[in-house]
């Protein structure tokens, strides 16, 4: 086997088609070999993890085995490392005793910073115990200021206006200057035709995708775990770096989907042990990539006036953000926090993320977030609203969601880099003419408060459970209905940690700076000086039994066995005719309104994880579809492209003769607001209708709120089929769904499968109102608050997002249905 034939392409993408467990028949059912330009189509594109997961759930029992059997031998005979090995071309050597030698120099650095810590927190003591001797006392006078109160904030305001950048050298400031060529992007198949010689990158970016297959749907827990353990090796990560160096970054998405396997790889999961964590040293070494990456992009992001981004471009900067994220979460955890006292540790945290995140690369977050927001109105052409805004609406790929779920992590670790990451916005804004929405900067300051108030209650439960080893995972708002009385909604928080799940409740006073500008529901920022949260209840995830996905990406139900243990406050409701008998624990379903989508998903993935600790399967998930048959009933054949929950916002009045409505207030009570092809749809919500399905004969079936014009363009397949070949008739998406039910429930034990939580005792959505499509105008209103205003001939519609990502779909999704049928629409600034 020759390093640099085709057939070493062939090879390792046909090792990771297996390891996916990706079908040797195509769409029709028919047996063929793919050509080699067929296969290094599909290695040019970066793994769509959606598609991935649903293939993986549409396995049947023979398929299932077949894929574990082959990804347990696979780790066990060291396959990972052989391929590596082979893929390394003898230049690698060099490159690879370069990357050693950066964590060779780069492990002194934790031992420096850690005598430092010491040295402080000896002198820190040492001064306590002189002012415990002797405290002196000074009489301050009314006229009596603190002048560092004033001055402060002041001079980081000051010494953040005066930073310039450097002056361009001839090269990069060029007319037409070039892009740089750290960021290669040599697709041709072939290097030397007449030798045979193939790109590199192929071979490499397939070896990524077994590795990746193993990583994010591992059939089998040891897997994973021992590929974990094998990433994590210094020699491994050096050989690594040394290969995907040695082929151009942006060439099949080799360096983005590197950077994917190393934040699955750094990420602490629950299995892993505390000597086989990550180290500094892993991520100093790999920081230093990244940051070679955020040099080469920033210069990039700054030609973007007159350009925009490519696919693979964005994909690099969306996962650069991401694994700078997993670093963020991640580095404090190898802080030794029991050596230092709160104050010092805060320091050497600091220490380290000053090293492991440079100025340069939270610089490339701000310019990701700058360019995306561009995009959203259009970027060059903001007048009109045309076909093709709406196609890159739905081709992106998520770079400011992970760039500022970057940057907020770090302002919650390092509140120091807040002003100058706000002046850095307000600069583009005031002197760049670039639109920044109030609505964006208020949902990153939000999450910074959010993430401050997480820290004090990781904390709070830890003094509270007397467990030093607890650490909170996720917390995420949600709206429960039923706490305290049926006929209300309750603000609550859901924790996932590392021992078990906390339903809380934060205090329901307004805050003491509260003026008239603040709202009736809990937000963050009413926390700022944090006050304790009551605890509703807690559970082990053992008593955790079902997991069901509800319609959209905002709602979430649980099967419970029992009530958990209460707080005083909440006490468990009474048992049933059906439940008296007090040695059986009763099943209890619990249904919660999320108000970011993407909580959702970071709850379900810790539920998911955690329960698998002990039982190694983890409990059975499903969609739902007591919700989505309401929906759907109520939406006929139109195309649902939006279900978002949202509250109310004001509203002025509007219409004119029988349909004149009155001028309204905000209301805080959630609501489902489905968008359509032809109206939009207001739903009451009522949970404590909702029980499990008895029939589980669709509770497989996926929401993605695509629009089938998109899909078909995405999925465009210009392969012809072999008529010669013998054709097999292939499964319907229901018989697939089926094959993934019975093995889901083949898994369940019996018992389990006879527990079942009370069925719905109603309908748990009620058709409010229905408003036809177009509207006369939209507003994307530019206050505080994410509101979207709608105004048609029967009155106007005022829906206030949760955030102004959610609000984004809802812009995308109405550029759609307004533009489809060639209506001339503009926008008006």
């Amino acid at each position: 086997l020759i390093r640099h034939k085709k057939v070493t392409i062939r090879l390792v993408a046909q090792i990771a088609n297996i390891l996916e467990g990706r079908s040797v028949y195509n769409k029709k059912g028919r047996r063929r070999m793919l050509s080699l330009q067929e296969i290094a189509k599909r290695e040019r594109q970066m793994w769509d993890i959606p598609q991935l997961e649903k293939d993986f759930r549409f396995l049947d029992n023979q398929e299932w085995d077949d894929r574990t059997v082959q990804a347990l031998s696979f780790v066990q005979a060291g396959g990972q490392a052989r391929i590596l090995e082979f893929l390394l071309d003898f230049a690698a050597k060099d490159r690879e005793e370069y990357w050693e030698a950066r964590a060779t120099k780069a492990s002194r650095v934790p031992d420096v910073i850690a005598q430092e810590a010491e040295g402080k927190q000896s002198q820190m003591l040492e001064e306590k115990r002189e002012e415990s001797e002797e405290a002196p006392q000074v009489e301050m006078d009314a006229e009596d200021e603190n002048e560092y109160e004033k001055s402060a904030g002041r001079e980081a305001v000051m010494i953040a206006l005066m930073r310039e950048e450097g002056d361009l050298d001839l090269e990069h400031g060029a007319l037409f200057a070039k892009r740089p060529e750290s960021l290669g992007m040599e697709e041709d198949i072939f290097l030397d035709e007449a030798k045979g010689f193939v790109n590199p990158a192929y071979a490499v970016a397939a070896y990524f995708r077994a590795l990746h297959a193993l990583l994010a749907v591992s059939p089998h827990p040891t897997c994973k775990l021992d590929l974990v353990r094998e990433l994590r090796q210094p020699e491994t990560t050096a050989k690594m770096l040394a290969l995907v160096t040695g082929v151009p970054a942006l060439a099949c998405n080799v360096a983005a989907k590197f950077l994917r396997i190393m934040s699955l790889t750094m990420t602490i999961g629950a299995h892993d042990e505390q000597d086989g964590f990550p180290t500094l040293e892993h991520f100093a070494v790999l920081s230093q990539y990244v940051q070679q990456l955020a040099e080469s992009l920033l210069y990039l992001l700054k030609l973007t006036k007159d350009q925009r981004l490519n696919d693979n471009e964005q994909i690099l900067c969306r996962e650069v953000a991401r694994f700078m994220s997993v670093t963020v979460i991640t580095v404090p955890r190898l802080a030794k926090a029991d050596e230092f006292q709160p104050d010092v540790l805060q320091a050497v945290i600091d220490k380290y993320l000053d090293w492991l995140v440079p100025s340069v690369t939270v610089r490339v977050f701000v310019a990701m977030v700058l360019y995306d927001l561009q995009m959203d109105v259009g970027g060059g052409n903001r007048g009109a609203l045309h076909a093709n805004f709406v196609k890159e609406a739905y081709k992106k790929v998520g770079m400011k969601d992970q760039a500022m779920s970057a940057l907020y992590k770090l302002l919650t670790r390092c509140p120091k880099y807040l002003y100058d990451v706000l002046e850095v916005f307000s600069v583009g804004e005031v002197f760049l003419a670039q639109n920044v929405r109030p609505t964006f900067l208020g949902e990153l300051l939000n999450n910074v408060n959010m993430g401050k108030f997480m820290l004090y209650v990781e904390e709070w439960l830890t003094m509270n459970s007397e467990d030093s080893a607890m650490r909170v995972l996720s917390m995420e708002v949600v709206e429960v209905k039923g706490i305290v009385q049926s006929n209300y909604f309750v603000v609550c928080l859901l924790v996932t940690t590392s021992k078990k799940v906390f339903l809380l409740e934060p205090s329901r006073d307004l805050p003491e700076f509260a003026g008239d500008d603040v709202g009736e529901s809990w937000e963050a920022s009413w926390e700022v000086r944090p006050r304790s949260p009551k605890i509703v209840w807690e559970r082990s995830y053992s008593d955790l039994v079902r997991i069901w996905q509800c319609y959209g990406h905002q709602i979430l139900a649980l099967e419970w066995k029992g009530h958990g243990s209460r707080g005083p406050d909440y006490p468990a409701p009474p048992r049933t005719a059906s439940t008296e008998d007090a040695d059986i624990e009763p099943l209890v379903s619990d249904v919660y309104l999320f108000r970011r989508a993407e909580g959702r998903e970071a709850i379900i993935e810790d539920l998911l994880v955690f329960s698998a600790k002990d039982s190694g399967t983890g409990v059975p998930m499903f969609v739902d579809p007591v919700f989505r048959d309401e929906v759907l009933k109520a939406t006929g054949q139109d195309v649902v492209l939006a279900a978002t929950l949202t509250a109310m916002g004001p509203t002025e009045g509007g219409g004119t003769g029988f349909f004149k409505q009155a001028a309204t207030k905000a209301s805080p009570i959630p609501r489902l607001f489905v968008l359509t092809s032809t109206s939009v749809i207001e739903f009451d919500i009522n949970p404590l209708s909702w029980g499990p399905p008895q029939d589980l004969e669709h509770a497989i079936i996926l929401d993605d709120f695509v629009p089938e014009e998109m899909l078909l363009e995405a999925e465009e397949d210009a392969a012809k089929e072999d008529e010669e070949e013998e054709p097999l008739p292939p499964p319907s998406e229901e018989e697939m769904a089926k094959r993934r039910m019975e093995r889901l429930l083949s898994q369940i034990k019996e018992e389990q499968q006879a527990m079942r939580a009370p069925a719905a005792s109603g309908p748990v959505l009620s058709l409010k109102v229905t408003h036809k499509l177009p509207p006369r105008e939209v507003h994307f209103e530019s206050r505080n608050e994410a509101d979207l205003t709608l105004y048609f001939s029967t009155g106007n519609l005022c829906i206030r997002f949760y955030s102004d990502s959610s609000r984004e779909l809802w812009r995308k999704a109405l550029a759609f249905s307004v533009t489809r049928d060639g209506a001339n629409w503009a926008r008006a600034f």
